[in-house]
């Protein structure tokens, strides 16, 4: 395997980054939780989009909608079948672990206000 990053492995590393810094900054503001909000979806994509050049660069097999936490199951397997290893295996199963273990889907939450309340 080559070591050489192809131009669209490269341009998705760079874009992972631009995604990082506009996300830093949007999340740097005080006071606005909307820009707070806007930057933690920034910062989410920035992962998505480094995680997707880094299986890309490996040629692991992507599905039509790969999301966040199966990126690496598709790294590490591919890795594993490389012969390689991927560092830091823990962390990402901690945020799998974590996710799995949340009881209602956000979808299913209703943010409106009940009576009663202010």
């Amino acid at each position: 395997m080559t070591t050489e990053l192809r131009p669209e492995v490269y341009k998705r590393i760079v874009l992972a980054k631009f995604l990082h810094e506009a996300g830093a900054a949007a999340c740097a503001v005080k006071h606005d939780q909307m820009a707070f909000s806007k930057g933690l979806l920034l910062l989410h994509d920035s992962v998505e989009a480094a995680l997707g050049a880094v299986a890309d660069h490996i040629h692991a097999k992507l599905k039509g909608n790969t999301y966040l936490l199966e990126y690496y199951d598709l790294i590490d397997n591919e890795a594993s079948r490389q012969g390689r290893r991927v560092a830091q295996p823990t962390r990402f199963q901690a945020i799998g672990a974590a996710s799995k273990a949340r009881t209602t889907p956000l979808s299913k939450i209703s943010f409106r206000q009940r009576e009663g309340t202010p």
